[in-house]
């Protein structure tokens, strides 16, 4: 469901699903990431949720099966600000722009067979591997772990806004991330499927928020 269905969206769906429309959305996932979200079913938790994001204790891991292996650590990039995508990176700071951190914690090899099938059809001809990474996002911006990687040369399988490393260039003196490479192979369409999702959400709960799980 998009965004702007409010009939269809993942929080109007938990809110029927659990029979509480007081659910509120704390958390996002950026279009077409998949995978794990946050719900306040109080106004305290919220406040507290809100609190631990802005102090960055809110850890947020996701896994990504990639087109190259990208380097394990530390990934620091600039990008500027825009309500507009693609995002424009940069290697250096510039004023304004904010800084993007992420940590790469491993990278596995994962071969066409072992993929479903709807992954198979991602990859383009010729090409045997992918490469699964578990990633912690540092700073959370829109479109973040895809530029970043993208960036360095390792796209998330299925996306075609940043495509490849071919969508990096230099422009204006810096590189940036450009987006759409209309000479792209037509295996590279995502067709809906993004192989980006948030695996594990950790913060710190008080007990006195903490809630039973629902019947």
């Amino acid at each position: 469901p998009r965004a702007d269905n409010s009939e269809e969206s993942c929080l109007a769906c938990v809110q029927r699903a659990l029979n509480d429309s007081a659910l509120v959305g704390v958390h996002r996932l950026d279009l077409p990431t998949h995978g794990l979200l946050v719900f306040a079913r109080s106004l305290p938790f919220k406040h507290h949720f809100y609190q631990q994001m802005r102090a960055r204790e809110v850890h947020k891991c996701y896994s990504a099966l990639l087109s190259a292996p990208p380097r394990q650590g530390l990934h620091v990039h600039f990008m500027k600000p825009s309500s507009w995508s693609p995002k424009t990176l940069s290697k250096d700071p510039h004023p304004g722009w904010l800084p993007c951190r992420l940590q790469v914690l491993s990278v596995r090899t994962v071969s066409r067979g072992a993929l479903h099938a709807s992954a198979q059809k991602l990859l383009p001809d010729g090409q045997e591997d992918v490469f699964e990474a578990d990633i912690v996002l540092l700073t959370g911006r829109t479109h973040q772990i895809r530029t970043q990687l993208a960036f360095e040369g390792a796209t998330v399988l299925g996306d075609n806004l940043y495509r490849s490393a071919a969508t990096v260039k230099k422009e204006n003196g810096y590189p940036d991330c450009i987006g759409k490479d209309t000479s792209h192979d037509s295996a590279w369409e995502a067709n809906g499927l993004l192989c980006l999702q948030a695996t594990s959400i950790r913060l710190r709960v008080p007990a006195a928020l903490q809630d039973s799980p629902p019947p």
